[in-house]
């Protein structure tokens, strides 16, 4: 049986009724408002981590996990308990398991900063005698929506941590004549004597400077380096 063959006018119509599909298409397409579009979709609200809200007052989807320091570990902070104001996590390296807990107390913010900037003394413990403290330098990605531990600086095992301070020294740029403010971190600690006993209450008043550089990383300042803060 011989195949059928259409008229060779109507082959010619089907692109052309096609063509003529796709200009209507885009002809309701660019009648319809940027809102019409959007009102046809379910709208799905962004639910915002509830540690991260409560502790740094930042809006975020993404939970808030640190980098155990000295370890690959990474502990999820899911907890914060509000009478001894810590805001804790647990982390598991294979080896050791343990907590991290974040003294919400001390946390302060960088009124100067350009973006959410905090600062806060936080604690390692695991299942040796060790309570490892360190200062902890928070910064909120706006890029990757996350609140990440942009550096620490260790302050010294079972010390105590008494006071954190935000302060502003002036500094004198000489090449350019100008005064700056730069914000200066201050901390003062319980620690002890170089041969006492880590049995023993540590009782030695320390005090440690702190400045957050471009790349923000911690730098310790010494005492030299210090002036009268405002």
């Amino acid at each position: 049986m011989k195949k059928r063959r259409l008229p060779i006018p109507l082959i010619l119509l089907i692109p052309i009724v096609l063509l003529g599909l796709v200009v209507i298409a885009g002809i309701y397409r660019f009648s319809l408002s940027d809102e019409d579009i959007l009102q046809k979709f379910p709208q799905h609200a962004v639910v915002s981590n509830a540690i991260v809200s409560q502790v740094f007052g930042v809006n975020s989807s993404n939970p808030l996990t640190i980098q155990v320091p000295e370890t690959n570990a990474f502990a999820f902070v899911n907890y914060l308990n509000e009478k001894n104001q810590k805001a804790i996590g647990q982390y598991d390296d294979g080896k050791t398991r343990g907590n991290i807990l974040i003294d919400v107390e001390l946390l302060r913010s960088f009124p100067l900063a350009k973006e959410p900037l905090f600062i806060a003394p936080f604690v390692v413990s695991n299942q040796g005698t060790g309570v490892f403290h360190y200062l902890a330098l928070f910064r909120y990605d706006a890029m990757r929506d996350r609140m990440i531990l942009a550096d620490y600086a260790f302050l010294g095992d079972r010390i105590k941590v008494e006071a954190l301070t935000i302060v502003a020294q002036l500094e004198d740029d000489l090449a350019e004549g100008v005064t700056t403010k730069e914000q200066l971190i201050a901390i003062e600690l319980l620690t002890r004597e170089p041969d006492q006993a880590m049995a023993t209450a540590a009782k030695l008043e320390t005090q440690n400077f702190y400045q957050v550089s471009d790349n923000y990383n911690l730098k310790l300042v010494l005492p030299s380096e210090t002036e009268a803060p405002l």
